[in-house]
């Protein structure tokens, strides 16, 4: 193997040098950017730790006004946005009687709490507080599966309906006199 000896030998291989770092990082960052823009709430985007840490922050501070919004509420309000979008909302306007006043990171917990209430799998990550981080994800939810095949229908003063509909108030805590009572 001969040493690079002139000028110009140096100048060749510092110049290669030089491409082949910038190519090798430039395809880093794009693979990094990729991964972080394809990010979604299904991917696991909060830890258990991280909704048991919101789970006491929310029973301390947002219970008293309302409950988590899970379900269609939550799909309809936030699918499709950002996580961005939900954790400033959250900043801004929440406690009502004091906004601005949860930090980042307590405000990040809540978020996962609410991704755990709404049924979206833990991951090994927390939510992240960085705006840019925020930004990449979005709010995605399982679509319902459909009812069973060849089950029966449905239908108003069905034996099916009502029970479903007494569970339903049940897990609402409300005590159903009648059939056919509304929850409210």
């Amino acid at each position: 193997m001969r040493i690079v000896s002139r000028p110009l030998d140096w100048a060749i291989w510092c110049l290669i040098l030089g491409v082949l770092t910038t190519l090798v990082s430039g395809q880093a960052r794009a693979q990094t950017s990729a991964a972080v823009d394809s990010t979604s709430t299904l991917a696991g985007v909060y830890s258990d730790e991280q909704a048991k840490r919101g789970k006491e922050v929310y029973l301390t501070l947002c219970r008293s006004c309302h409950v988590p919004s899970t379900g269609n509420g939550f799909a309809q309000r936030w699918a499709g946005k950002t996580l961005f979008d939900l954790f400033t909302y959250i900043y801004e306007t929440m406690p009502d009687n004091n906004p601005r006043s949860v930090d980042e990171v307590s405000n990040a917990d809540i978020i996962g709490y609410l991704m755990q209430s709404a049924g979206m799998p833990a991951g090994t990550r927390e939510v992240p507080i960085a705006a840019d981080s925020l930004k990449a994800i979005r709010i995605e939810v399982k679509k319902p599966a459909p009812p069973p095949s060849g089950g029966p229908a449905l239908r108003p003063g069905s034996h099916t309906m009502e029970s479903s509909h007494a569970l339903l108030c049940e897990s609402t805590k409300l005590l159903i006199a009648a059939p056919r009572a509304r929850c409210r």
